[in-house]
């Protein structure tokens, strides 16, 4: 009797442990497709070999011109980067319909950005990221985007689902942008938030609303400025493009504007396609976006890092920079009458709600996109702080821990804690980065371009 006991606890030992273990491989899969392990992407940037100068500035504000094919491919790899976009594909990918749940989708969750009136500190050439998108929830009561929002961010969206790079473009004319592409070898046209299936005679026919098609003979949808995606660029005056596909050709046979690129050299043959069915984990994306950048590190794979707004790069310092330029900033100032490093703090105290579960700590909310959804992370709130102070002329620093974000006061040599902008003795926990316009200090990435004798370096040694 003792025997047969014996043996059901020692299988009831196994089945325990078994459970235990299952337990923690679902816990396992379930951060990998919902997480990014910064340290895998940190060994890939520290070994990418690029400068300050290779960064467009004029680019990370989203107020470029979008007829600047680079730019394009760029804001398009960031839209790629973007955590809670890489989720919502995983929803759509493995699915029977794919396109029609994604269509399903943006039809219900964004409005036009022609319906509502503009922000106050928007720019009318802004370019709408996925996470303006869904900020300027909080301002509109719903999300909005116009054309050339929606084109880059879905063609980001078509790309992760798994539709080849030859296959899917954004087009981009003065008045309109759409794309079209190829999937399961049918060719569709997605303008707007609306999906639409080729009939004939340049005729789409609209997924969601069957009285709905559009005519690509019109004319908003062949002035053609370029086309692109994340791996291609091809402007239509042929004075610069990196690639040349027979699909393009079919263009042809739906627009009345005749498309005839020049070859150019493919910057990579390994570009980014992920065919499949299966979840895509972050962490797997990013690395195949930063090992391309890693390979072509003057491309628009290393600029889409600083579209996507990421932390995980050499010069975070850039933002400071490119930031600081945006006209909003000297209206927020002016409009606030932010003159001194009490009203600032004040100002974005009362404005800025924290909120760390708006994003992952991977990367910052931009100036304008704290403004439209009032909300963000003491990091978000951190920079935008130091950009303020440095319109003043007031010499600061961010610096991240693993505990919070702080912006330092040279001058005062004060801590600043940025989830109350309340005055601490030091900072806590371990420094991950600090970086000024002109200084970075990130010990994973080896960057210590900061003086010695830096009154913030005296203040970290001393601790």
């Amino acid at each position: 009797m003792q025997s047969g006991n014996k043996k059901w606890r020692i299988i009831a030992g196994i089945v325990i442990i078994m459970g235990l273990l299952l337990i923690v491989v679902v816990i396992q899969h379930y951060k990998s497709l919902h997480t990014i392990d910064s340290s895998k992407i940190l060994s890939i940037e520290k070994n990418t070999d690029y400068n300050e100068e290779d960064i467009r500035l004029d680019l990370i504000t989203k107020e470029g011109q979008t007829s600047e094919p680079y730019y394009l491919s760029s804001l398009i790899v960031g839209e790629m980067m973007n955590l809670d976009t890489i989720k919502q594909v995983n929803k759509f990918r493995g699915s029977k319909d794919p396109l029609g749940k994604l269509d399903n989708w943006e039809l219900w969750h964004f409005n036009h950005r022609e319906e509502v009136k503009p922000h106050p500190y928007e720019n009318s050439a802004r370019i709408f990221s996925y996470d303006t998108m869904k900020q300027s929830a909080h301002y509109y009561g719903g999300s909005v985007a116009q054309c050339y929002d929606f084109a880059i961010y879905n063609t980001a969206m078509l790309r992760l689902l798994g539709v080849s790079s030859k296959e899917c473009y954004t087009l981009l004319s003065p008045t309109h942008g759409y794309i079209l592409f190829n999937y399961d070898g049918v060719d569709y046209a997605y303008s707007n938030n609306l999906i639409h299936k080729y009939q004939k005679n340049g005729i789409f026919l609209s997924l969601a609303d069957r009285s709905y098609n559009v005519n690509f003979k019109d004319k908003m949808f062949n002035d053609i400025v370029l086309i692109a995606n994340d791996a291609y660029y091809i402007p239509s005056n042929k004075e610069e493009s990196n690639y040349k596909h027979e699909y393009l050709q079919k263009y042809n046979a739906y627009l009345t504007y005749t498309f005839d690129p020049e070859s150019a050299t493919i910057i990579d043959k390994n570009v980014l396609n992920f065919i499949g069915n299966k979840k895509l984990k972050p962490t797997k994306v990013l690395s195949a976006i930063y090992s391309l950048s890693q390979k072509n590190p003057n491309s628009q794979y290393t600029q889409g890092k600083y579209e996507a707004q990421s932390l995980l790069v050499k010069y975070p310092n850039l933002y400071l920079k490119a930031f600081s330029k945006q006209p909003m900033i000297k209206k927020v100032i002016e409009e606030n009458n932010l003159d001194s490093k009490e009203n600032v703090f004040f100002y974005l105290n009362d404005h800025i709600a924290v909120d760390e579960k708006c994003h992952d700590r991977s990367k910052f909310y931009s100036p304008f996109e704290l403004e439209i959804g009032s909300n963000g992370t003491v990091v978000d709130r951190a920079i935008y702080a130091s950009v303020l102070l440095n319109d003043l002329k007031i010499n600061n620093s961010v610096v991240i821990t693993d505990k919070t974000a702080y912006v330092y006061l040279d001058d005062s040599e004060q801590w600043i804690q940025a989830d109350s902008f309340e005055e601490v003795k030091s900072y806590k926990g371990k420094i991950l980065m600090s970086f000024n316009k002109e200084s970075v200090y990130y010990p994973e990435l080896e960057m210590y371009t900061y003086h010695e004798n830096s009154k913030l370096m005296e203040a970290i040694n001393e601790k």
